[in-house]
Formats: C-alpha cells, sequence, structure tokens
C-alpha cells in the first residue's frame, strides 16, 4: 500500500500553560496563601511567572532539574521527556499550603534550581471562607473559584477548594478551556501531637491547542495568531488537536514525634488516570494540515503552482487556510470499502503510580540536626493510540499510518471503530527506590548543609502488538529491562552577617537516568534499545550575595554555572534523503549553562517601592556529538559514526539576556497599583541537529547553503508593559478584593513567543545540475496582544 509521507506528530515544542496562568496564580498566591518566605532572590520573584511573553525556562535549564514534591512523594521526574504541567497547575491551585524552596534539599528532595513543595495538611491552610470570579481574554472566558478552610473541633481541620475555567480564546480561533478541578484535605491532630492527613484531587480538563507554523503562513494569512489545527464544521469551529486530563490523585500522611523530639513522617499516594491528544492521521491521501509545506508557495517552484496558492491564502478561503474537514468526509464517504482515508485519533497514556515515603528529621543538638529516609515507587503508563473519529467512514485497518503494514500480526485484517486501539499499545514499568540522607550545621552567623540521594531504578517497555516489520520479541513482550543507579550529591554554606546583608554558595554533582524516549529507538513500535544507553551527569557551582546599599536599598547578585554532559536523544523524523521515517540516535550530548543575576529593590517612599533585576547568562552546547540513524520501521542502521556540529550552538528558546522593573504603590485606603516593564534579549530558535550533520553538510551545493545549515537564527528581543489595580475593602463584614491587570499595555502584536526548526528538507537542483538540500523554514508562535485579566474575590 502506498501512503503520503505524514508529519511526525510530536515535533513542536511542548506548550508551558504557565504563559497563560501566570497572573491568575499570582492573584491566588496573594489572596490564598500565607506567605512564601522561600528566600527567594529578587530575580527570582519576578521571573516566576514575568516572562509568559516568551518561550522561557529558568537559567535555560532542562526541566528535570527543577523538582515538586507532595508530603514527601516525588510528583516530578516523570517517565516521559515533558513534566505534568497541568498536575503542578492543579495542585498550585488546589494544595493546603505551597513554597518554593531554591538550595538546599528538604526531605530528601534536592534540586540545583528549585522545588516546589506542597503540604496536604488542612491546619497549614489559611482558614475561612473565600470565592472569586475570574474573567480573561486568554485560553478562556470565565472562571470561578471557592476554598473554605477551618477546624472544626476536636483536633480535625479541613480544607476544600473547587475551581473552574470555561470559554474561548478572544483571540485564537479554536483555543478553548474546559476544566474544572476540586481538592479535600482532612487533617486529624491527636493530643500526642501526631497528626493524619488524607489528599483527594481531581482535575479533568479539555483544551483545545493552538499550533506553530512558518512565517510565511502568518504573512498570508495577515494574522500573527493564525492557528492551523481548527477548520469550520457544520457552522462551528472545530480543533483537531485537544489535549484531555483526567488523573485523580491521593495522598495520606502520618507525622509524629517521639520522646527524643524526632520527627518522623510517613506518606503514601497513587495516581491513576488517562492524559490524551488529538490529531489527524491518514493514509493513501494527502495531508490534510493546511499548512503542510506542499501547500505553501515558499515550498513550490512552478511559478503557476505559486501564484495559485498565493491568491488562494490571500483570499480567505478556510477550504484553504484551515482544516478542511467537510472535505475530509468527503473524501472518506467515497473511500474504497468504506475505509477511513482520514480519521480523528486521540495518543493515549493511562496513567498508574503509587508511592510510599519515609522521613525522619532530628531535632537540633549542639547545633546540628539531620533528617534522612526513602521513597519507594513504582510507574506504569500504558500509551495507545485510539480511533476518536472516523470522520464519516465505516472502518479503519489497524495498519501503520505511515508503512501500510500489519500493527498487530497476531489479529490480522482487524477493522478499527470509534473508540478502538489501533497502530501501537505497550506498556512502559518503571520501579524505583530512593535513599536520602542530610546533615546541617549551624554555629552563630554561619551555616553548613551538605547531603545525598541515590536511587536504584530499572525501566523496561512491554508491547501488546507485534508488528509485522518487527516480529516476535522485536516488539512484542518484555524487552530487557534497564538499571540505573541516579544520584545527586551537594554541599550548601551560609553566612549572614545582619539580617538583610548574607550570602550562600553551593556546589552540586548528580547523574539522571534517561527518559524513556530516549532509552528505545521507537518505543511506540518496538522493544529495540538505543546503543550507548547512559545516565545525563551533571556538575555544577551557585553563589548568591544580599548587601544593603542604604537603610532604603537591597541589591542582590547570583551566580552558577552547570556543566552537563553525557547525555542522549532520540528524534523521530521523515528524512528526506532515506525516504522513510527514522530514528536519529545522539549521544554523548554536552551543555554549558553560567550566568549572573542582579536586582535591586528600593523603597523610593513609604508606600512605593521600586524593583528592578537584570540576568546575562549563556546556554550552549560544547563537543559534537555522535550521531546515528536507524530506519524506524525496521530498527535497521542506516547510519553511524557521524557527527552533530553543535559546539557553541544555543541549546535553549529562552532568552540568555533579560531584564524587568516593577514599581508598586499601595495606599492606606488599600489600593494598589503596579507598573512593569519586561525584557528578553539573545533569543534563538531551537536548533535541530539533523541540518548539523556531516551528512547534510557535504551535500550543501554552495558555502552560501552550508551556512544556512550551520545559522542558528536570532528571535527579535521582546518587550511588554503591564500594568495592574488593585483593591480592597471591607462590607458588611466581608472583606472583598478587586483586581485588574492588563497584559503588554501598548498592545505590540509582533513579539515572537519563539521558534524551532524543522527536520525536513526541500530538494531542488543545483546550479551544477546535481541534487541539493535546502533546510525548512523555522516554525514559530507569536504572543497575545493587550489582554486583560480581572478578578473579584469575597472572603468572610
Amino acid at each position: 500500500m502506498a501512503l503520503s509521507a505524514q508529519e511526525p506528530a510530536d515535533d513542536e515544542p511542548y506548550y508551558d500553560p504557565f504563559e497563560d496562568d501566570f497572573r491568575e496564580i499570582t492573584v491566588d498566591t496573594a489572596l490564598f496563601y500565607s506567605p512564601l518566605g522561600d528566600g527567594s532572590t529578587f530575580f527570582a520573584q519576578m521571573s516566576r511567572y514575568g516572562f509568559g511573553f516568551t518561550s522561557y525556562r529558568s537559567r535555560g535549564l532542562d526541566e528535570r532539574f527543577a523538582r515538586a514534591s507532595l508530603a514527601g512523594l516525588e510528583l516530578s521526574s516523570g517517565l516521559g521527556r515533558y513534566p505534568d504541567y497541568h498536575l503542578y497547575t492543579a495542585l498550585g491551585a488546589l494544595a493546603p499550603q505551597e513554597s518554593r524552596i531554591y538550595g538546599a534539599s528538604v526531605a530528601g528532595t534536592y534540586s540545583p534550581l528549585y522545588t516546589d513543595f506542597y503540604d496536604i495538611r488542612a491546619s497549614l491552610a489559611m482558614q475561612g471562607v473565600s470565592a472569586t470570579y475570574t474573567f480573561s481574554q486568554r485560553r478562556y472566558r470565565n472562571g470561578m473559584r471557592l476554598r473554605a478552610a477551618g477546624e472544626a473541633g476536636r483536633g480535625w481541620y479541613y480544607a476544600v477548594s473547587a475551581r473552574g475555567r470555561w470559554g474561548e480564546d478572544a483571540f485564537v480561533k479554536g483555543v478553548f478551556t474546559d476544566s474544572f478541578m476540586a481538592s479535600a484535605s482532612v487533617e486529624k491532630r491527636f493530643r500526642s501531637g501526631a497528626s493524619l492527613s488524607l489528599f483527594l484531587m481531581a482535575a479533568p480538563q479539555e483544551r483545545g491547542m493552538k499550533g506553530w507554523t512558518e512565517r510565511e503562513a502568518y504573512v498570508l494569512t495577515g494574522n500573527n495568531l493564525y492557528n492551523p489545527y481548527w477548520g469550520p464544521f457544520q457552522g462551528k469551529v472545530r480543533n483537531s488537536r485537544v489535549r484531555r486530563d483526567f488523573a485523580p490523585l491521593a495522598a495520606v500522611n502520618f507525622g509524629i514525634s517521639d520522646r527524643n523530639g524526632v520527627y518522623y513522617s510517613v506518606s503514601v499516594g497513587c495516581r491513576y488516570g488517562y492524559r490524551g491528544r488529538s490529531g489527524l492521521s491518514w493514509s493513501d491521501a494527502s495531508s490534510p494540515a493546511p499548512d503542510y509545506h506542499g501547500n505553501l508557495p515558499g515550498h513550490r517552484t512552478e511559478p503557476h503552482v505559486i501564484a495559485a496558492l498565493e491568491e488562494a491564502w490571500r483570499s480567505g478561503d478556510e477550504r484553504v487556510t484551515q482544516v478542511d474537514w467537510t472535505g475530509l468526509y468527503d473524501a472518506n464517504l467515497f473511500s474504497s470499502g468504506g475505509a477511513a482515508l482520514y480519521l480523528a485519533d486521540r495518543r493515549m497514556e493511562r496513567v498508574e503510580g503509587w508511592q510510599a515515603a519515609f522521613s525522619a528529621t532530628a531535632p537540633e543538638r549542639d547545633g546540628f540536626r539531620c533528617d534522612y529516609g526513602f521513597r519507594l515507587r513504582r510507574d506504569r503508563s500504558n500509551f495507545y493510540r485510539e480511533a476518536a473519529d472516523l470522520l464519516g467512514a465505516v472502518f479503519a485497518y489497524n495498519r501503520d499510518p505511515f508503512t501500510g503494514v500489519e500493527s498487530d500480526v497476531r489479529k490480522p485484517g482487524r477493522r478499527v471503530g470509534p473508540g478502538d486501539r489501533y497502530d501501537y499499545d505497550y506498556d512502559i514499568l518503571r520501579r524505583e527506590a530512593v535513599l536520602f540522607g542530610a546533615g546541617h550545621y549551624r554555629y552563630g552567623r554561619f551555616g553548613l548543609s551538605f547531603g545525598a540521594e541515590l536511587s536504584f531504578a530499572d525501566l523496561c517497555r512491554v508491547g501488546h502488538y507485534e508488528k509485522a516489520t518487527l516480529p516476535g520479541s522485536r516488539s512484542y513482550g518484555s524487552s530487557a529491562v534497564c538499571g540505573f543507579t541516579p544520584y545527586n550529591v551537594y554541599v550548601s554554606a551560609r553566612y549572614g552577617f545582619t539580617a538583610r546583608h548574607r550570602l550562600r554558595a553551593e556546589v552540586f554533582a548528580g547523574e539522571y537516568m534517561p527518559c524513556y524516549e530516549d532509552i528505545f529507538l521507537s518505543p511506540d513500535y518496538s522493544n529495540a534499545l538505543a546503543g550507548g544507553i547512559r545516565s545525563e551527569r551533571v556538575a555544577g557551582v551557585q553563589a548568591e550575595y544580599r548587601v544593603p546599599l542604604a537603610w532604603f536599598a537591597v541589591a542582590e547578585l547570583a551566580g552558577y554555572l552547570v556543566h552537563t554532559h553525557g547525555a542522549m536523544q532520540v528524534d523521530r523524523y521523515y528524512d528526506d534523503l532515506y525516504s522513510a521515517y527514522c530514528d536519529m540516535v545522539m549521544s554523548g550530548i554536552t551543555r554549558l549553562d553560567w550566568g549572573v543575576e542582579a536586582g535591586v529593590r528600593i523603597e523610593l517612599a513609604e508606600r512605593l517601592v521600586l524593583l528592578t533585576v537584570l540576568s546575562v547568562g549563556n546556554n550552549i552546547y560544547r563537543g559534537e556529538p555522535e550521531v546515528a540513524v536507524y530506519e524506524d520501521a525496521s530498527g535497521r542502521l542506516l547510519l553511524g559514526g557521524d557527527r552533530a556540529r553543535l559546539d557553541g550552538f544555543v541549546h535553549s528558546a529562552t532568552p540568555q539576556t533579560t531584564a524587568a522593573a516593577a514599581l508598586n504603590y499601595s495606599t492606606a485606603s488599600q489600593w494598589g497599583f503596579t507598573l512593569e516593564g519586561m525584557y528578553a534579549g539573545r533569543r534563538y530558535v531551537t536548533v535541530n541537529p539533523l541540518r548539523r550533520t556531516d551528512r547534510f553538510l557535504y551535500l550543501a551545493s554552495s558555502p552560501e547553503e552550508r551556512q544556512a545549515c550551520f545559522r542558528q537564527e536570532r528571535l527579535p528581543d521582546a518587550w511588554v508593559l503591564n500594568v495592574g489595580v488593585t483593591k480592597g475593602f471591607t462590607l458588611f463584614g466581608v472583606r472583598v478584593f478587586a483586581s485588574l491587570s492588563v497584559d503588554n499595555l501598548l498592545d505590540r502584536r509582533d513579539i515572537v513567543y519563539g521558534g524551532y526548526e524543522q527536520m525536513r528538507f526541500d530538494e531542488y537542483t543545483a546550479a551544477d545540475g546535481r541534487n541539493a538540500y535546502r533546510p525548512f523554514p523555522a516554525r514559530y508562535s507569536y504572543a497575545y496582544p493587550r489582554t486583560f485579566l480581572a478578578s473579584l474575590t469575597v472572603s468572610f
């Protein structure tokens, strides 16, 4: 069966929801949480949610360096490559108490960046009842929030919370949010000082997404917020890419102190549910994506085709610029035998995990205290593809959408209907045991902390389909078990000259196990392991210094250096030279991240405060990783011993120079005014290693084309102004708090949120008559124009 080439569905950056939520989270923190008191720097405070208009990552580091903990249970370090941002957002809204800790380990969870701790004890929640209504223009329109916490007598405490958000995006068609989050926490405090806590949380959501695309599509449509994922259908907007999440979480914690003052904590938690993302699949047909490269004039060479495509795009015909749902139904209606040429699918992950944790914290004696403990963890994720909608067809075959071969030779010729699994079905299993210990010493103004965390982990794949091109154990049954021993060690020293004058320095080292996507050549289909699997090694140092400049001003300076090496990365893509879907294994990846951060806080008047921050850093590759290319369908080695010439390239899309200033004014009558200016510079598109391999550089027909492969595009500098107004007052004994924030006050519509280089190449005939290849243009996303967020809270 001859099939049309399809774009891999995972070729764009994972979307970070903090871009949308940061204003609401900031308001929630001010209203509902006790002061965080986390000792963070001025820069960390402003950057936590401030740079939502650009693709931002703290210090340019990988997400795995930021961790999350719930009552001593590990929430971060998931199986896959991307963190569970939906879970973190839900906990930030629902947990009785949240804190962010920078530096030394707490409860055996160390991070060279920071760790977010979520405490489930209801007695720590801010007591009272409150309700909030929110109006937004980004991702949703309306939001409601209810919280209640208090003491029920006889040592019982409770905290319940619920939040809903719904509605369509005000600017981007096809983007919407329909989510509900709820939690309940109950705690019993005994006379002996022991406490028993139960926390339950559920957060189902459905979210229409926005796609990244080439600049040409934005120019032709005249809309920098153009979204290629949606199309008109029966008078409505239908989005082809929708994320769905529903994975409830339950945790129990028991804490008690013995007669010697040692505090023991035991926690058990479990999570069960699903995460999914819809998309379009097709066979024996052309791509339904409106921005598929064959549909864009810039990828064509025939003058009459270019002119026709430009005219069609500029006309605004939604059958051209958007997903043509009616055309897909018509194609299926007239397909041979009723088999689907097109179908809407869902890529699903069934989440199942449980954990147990024990920790002990000894009281301080002679300036020294220690804590120690262990965690046990078992994760099982079932990944599969599901037929969501046959788009008018009678059935679909359980065949590989890319090659047309049987996806499961044990059930040949199986016909698939709505809700049935097809294409792939497998489990990823992980077991992990973690031991940790830390010591803390204090002598006068001097403090010293040191600790270690050692894990014993193994991971394997269990295939439920036997693929025709990968018979037997190559795709079916259990793979080889991969064992790892990740660890973290650190030493942190601090000295307080005065309450406002202090110094902290830290050195750390460790290893991190690869994500499952970087362990297997093609986990959707194959049990084959990538060659040379090893843990990523990390070492670094960081220091912070805070000093008063005067009684009304405090300055801070921080510096960091993080060196990572030995990392692996497996990319799945369509290779234009081999005309096949391939897996590119890159090993021996080395990165160097370093920079300085500065901040000054000035009390200009009694109620007028100015906070300014600046960060300058570098996030670059060092060395030239080794590259091997395998055919995805068969696992056959196509190329070995190649090199990716990445030395000196920027590895992160985050801005390497950032600056911000915030002027805050408050009155005795509870008015508050904020003016912010945020700047992000030295930004680059995310590099594609493939175009910098010797194989493609050799094919460059001229120095100019070789330079085109090497050049990393720098994105324009970005800046925004934001304003906010708040008012608090008491009415008939009820506290009322109103807020209004305006982001991107000047309505700048040309801010590029981020970009990445595609893996594809255009083939053409060079001047010397031989075939040459030109890399595809990068894909981009643009930031929002002026947007409003308003909220009204009543509490008593």
